[in-house]
């Protein structure tokens, strides 16, 4: 198991475990802070957690290459995607967001058209990798809650909403194997090759929120995000590696008082 890998299954566990420990804590505070369907005060903002399936558009010439001359198909670079929110409220309907995820997918593979000497496949191993840290603001179509006197509030049973977002991506793409070097007589050599780094991002979501209860609801989303980044020097000739791509993820709000 690569670092990476063995990266991506820690975050895993301790993305579980502060969910469980997030929702302890929560029910507490509602059972605290709640009463009869209503929260007493406004909410400053929202925690959330999720989880769900993200497809990069993998249409650089890199990705070109790797299904035309390997045994891979674009959705072998699709994969989960993990990913938590930060939400600030400003004002009744709009509220700051900074949001993270993360999704990870290897593939292996094999040359379509070419063996080794000995007759066997040519054999590598592909690894594509996106981190998006995006910051911006998320605009809520209707009131999220409605305030009744001076404390008490009381959440919409469901609110759609719209995000615009910015930042930087961190990425990484990665092959390990045997290779054929088509500029010196077609040869075949082991090789380790990575590109990594930061590019900047733009991201356009849109969600729906269902309540469950004063302090938790249910959200489902849809997001596309741009970016492009030159490659490193193990693709040397290859154009900037796109990192474009859509996710659909959902998971729980958890509202801070």
């Amino acid at each position: 198991m690569s670092t990476w890998s063995r990266g991506v299954t820690r975050f895993a566990a301790l993305f579980g475990v502060g969910l469980v420990t997030m929702l302890t804590a929560s029910a507490r505070a509602d059972a605290q802070h709640s009463r009869g369907g209503f929260l007493f005060g406004t909410p400053d903002g929202t925690l959330t957690f999720r989880g769900g399936y993200a497809r990069p558009t993998a249409g650089s010439d890199l990705f070109g290459f790797a299904t035309s001359e390997l045994t891979l198909a674009k959705g072998d670079f699709a994969g989960i995607e993990l990913g938590a929110d930060l939400g600030i409220m400003h004002g009744q309907q709009w509220e700051w967001l900074l949001s993270v995820d993360a999704s990870t997918r290897s593939a292996e593979s094999e040359y379509r058209a070419w063996t080794g000497s000995d007759g066997k496949p040519i054999n590598q191993s592909t690894t594509f990798t996106r981190v998006p840290v995006l910051l911006g603001v998320r605009y809520y179509l209707r009131s999220p809650g409605t305030s009744i006197g001076r404390l008490a509030w009381i959440p919409a049973s469901w609110v759609p909403w719209v995000a615009v977002q910015g930042g930087v991506m961190w990425y990484r793409f990665a092959q390990t194997g045997e290779f054929v070097n088509f500029a010196n007589g077609n040869a075949v050599f082991a090789g380790d090759l990575e590109s990594t780094g930061w590019a900047p991002t733009a991201a356009l979501t849109a969600g729906v929120n269902l309540n469950l209860t004063p302090t938790f609801a249910l959200v489902t989303q849809g997001r596309y995000v741009y970016a492009r980044k030159t490659l490193g020097p193990d693709f040397t000739g290859f154009q900037p590696i796109d990192l474009t791509g859509g996710s659909v993820t959902a998971g729980l709000i958890i509202r801070i008082r």
